[in-house]
């Protein structure tokens, strides 16, 4: 059975999960021996090559040492990003992703 591409929410929670990362200036596989979890599974999550669980993310938050709004917004985006969209139901109509990235839209623009 072939993978299912991942959903926005879950490219969303990985940049953000890489962001933290990044900005704490450590190496993916130093996060990785901290939770015994090879590099490559947080590289598979930044990269939302695996989907990835509440629980995995809290984790990772632990790790990276967030304040306690950050952590809840991004728990809750954890839970969302196992949800799959309300167009997906209808998938002989929407056969390509655009629906998805344009729910996933913060700020739209129009140039003439």
């Amino acid at each position: 059975m072939p993978r299912s591409a991942p959903t926005v929410r879950q490219r969303r929670l990985g940049q953000d999960l890489r962001k933290l990362r990044e900005e704490r200036e450590v190496s993916a596989d130093e996060v990785g021996a901290q939770l015994g979890w090879s590099g490559s599974k947080v590289t598979r999550i930044e990269t939302a090559f695996s989907r990835v669980s509440p629980a995995d993310v809290s984790h990772m938050l632990d790790v990276y040492g967030v304040s306690s709004e950050v952590r809840a917004a991004l728990l809750q985006l954890a839970h969302d990003a196992q949800q799959r969209g309300w167009w997906t139901e209808f998938g002989d109509v929407f056969a390509t992703s655009y629906v998805a990235l344009e729910d996933g839209c913060k700020d739209a623009y129009e140039f003439e």
